[in-house]
């Protein structure tokens, strides 16, 4: 579900698209980026979670926005499970 939601809140962005939405996107994005070279698992769920509302939010689709919200603890806790296998998998 959250590959089909992330597939298509980026179809719709592209058709949707303005300055000021991919400057949005853009901030987030680094945003992700520095959580990611901090090192921090809570700093870059967060940002991760950022990124991806402000993508759907782009889409100006009120359904899949409702989606992401609906599916966001969801979404975080798996986010979180994968961050710590792949850092489990670096240590060894």
């Amino acid at each position: 579900m959250q590959h089909t939601l992330e597939g298509i809140s980026a179809y719709y962005t592209v058709l949707c698209d303005t300055e000021k939405d991919f400057a949005k996107i853009h901030q987030f994005h680094q945003e992700t980026q520095a959580a990611q070279d901090s090192s921090n698992l809570d700093a870059e769920t967060s940002a991760f979670m950022h990124d991806q509302i402000a993508i759907t939010d782009t889409t100006h689709n009120a359904i899949l926005l409702y989606l992401l919200h609906y599916m966001a603890s969801m979404l975080e806790n798996i986010y979180v499970k994968i961050l710590n296998r792949l850092t489990r998998a670096e240590k060894c």
